[in-house]
């Protein structure tokens, strides 16, 4: 996301689960201004266990500093998604 943070402000994760919104989702696991961000959406995509967020879902493990606690987060979203 980067720099289009600062137009758009922070994603509204409830939004996006009520609309299934997937897509949004995943970029939101991209957020690097909020930690808490990444963390909410790696819990959402859990709970969606929707296989179309597993590649991005792994991307974000390496492409992002996370702590530990969204590194666990995401990981655990990855093994409640089913094919």
């Amino acid at each position: 996301m980067g720099i289009m943070d600062h137009f758009f402000g922070p994603p509204n994760i409830e939004k996006l689960k009520q609309k299934g919104n997937i897509q949004g989702l995943v970029n939101a696991l991209f957020f690097k201004t909020d930690s808490e961000i990444r963390r909410q959406a790696a819990m959402a995509l859990r709970e969606s266990r929707d296989s179309k967020a597993v590649s991005k879902a792994i991307e974000s493990l390496f492409k992002n500093v996370q702590s530990d606690i969204e590194k666990e987060n995401t990981v655990l979203a990855l093994t409640e998604i089913r094919n």
